[in-house]
């Protein structure tokens, strides 16, 4: 459009309307390489996310400068799979499964590699020991990591490596402190009876050494086989144990076993306070 027949104030008013024109189209317009519909349902799940009693449609709508019908969709699909959810009363979006699924497994990979760096400073501290990471995997205890006097050095990532159900300091310390939900599905994947009873017979002793842990925050276990086994519990910021930081070794003197538990319980207790500080962020 030619604006040499305008008058000043005429040209003022079309530069304004080609301005703000150019402005609208730059926002609604998605960056080289980059998806619209991406961009805006990923700027759906952050504004719900930060809304503790979720949003309705026409505040996510305003929020985000959107028609309604396009966030409804949009947000449809995101229930669909499971990343919001919709409440009844008062209808509003909020996280659904999906999405605290995701967060969590966020969470719990880097409480792994924080415990991954506890276990090179153990096993420096501590050359003659085996120093594992254990963790479960569907009603299991496995190793997850290892550190061996056989490979100084050098973190191993075992594959599928089942721990003794009763007899391991770790999956002891993991009966010890996980729910009752938890370690009754564990239980009956590997029942007492079987599993357990040949070591800790027929009475109270195996639920009174649980007990003990929970009293001392670690285990400390004798098999009589000549080797110290000890696990402390490694927490996330919800106080819901995730791994079991384990010792094997030579059976050490006294005085050696208590600085090894001491430094056991202060290498889970720095990764815990470092799991809350980025929980805090």
């Amino acid at each position: 459009m030619k604006t040499a027949g305008l008058t000043a104030a005429g040209r003022r008013c079309y530069t304004t309307i080609v301005n703000n024109t150019s402005a609208i189209l730059n926002v609604a317009k998605p960056r080289a390489g980059r998806i619209q519909a991406v961009e805006r349902a990923l700027s759906i799940m952050e504004r719900v996310a930060r809304a503790a009693e979720g949003l309705a449609l026409r505040d996510l709508a305003a929020a985000l400068g959107l028609g309604a019908t396009t966030v409804h969709n949009l947000a449809a699909t995101l229930v669909a799979r499971g990343y919001l959810a919709k409440t009844a009363a008062p209808k509003r979006y909020v996280l659904g499964a999906a999405a605290r699924a995701l967060a969590a497994a966020g969470g719990q990979q880097a409480l792994e590699q924080q415990v991954a760096a506890a276990v090179r400073v153990l096993a420096h501290h501590w050359p003659q020991a085996t120093i594992t990471v254990a963790q479960p995997v569907e009603h299991e205890i496995v190793t997850s990591l290892r550190s061996s006097p056989e490979q100084r050095g050098a973190l191993q990532r075992p594959a599928h490596q089942l721990l003794p159900p009763y007899t391991s300091a770790s999956a002891l310390v993991f009966e010890a402190f996980w729910n009752a939900v938890d370690r009754t599905a564990y239980q009956q994947q590997f029942p007492f009876a079987e599993y357990g009873r040949g070591y800790w017979g027929p009475g109270t002793r195996h639920e009174r050494f649980l007990a003990q842990i929970r009293r001392r925050g670690c285990a400390v276990l004798d098999l009589k086989d000549g080797r110290l086994r000890a696990a402390v519990p490694v927490c996330d910021a919800a106080q819901v144990i995730r791994f079991a930081l384990g010792v094997s070794l030579p059976m050490p003197k006294p005085s050696v076993q208590a600085r090894l538990v001491r430094e056991l319980q202060r290498a889970a207790q720095a990764q815990e306070e470092k799991e809350q500080a980025h929980a805090d962020l």
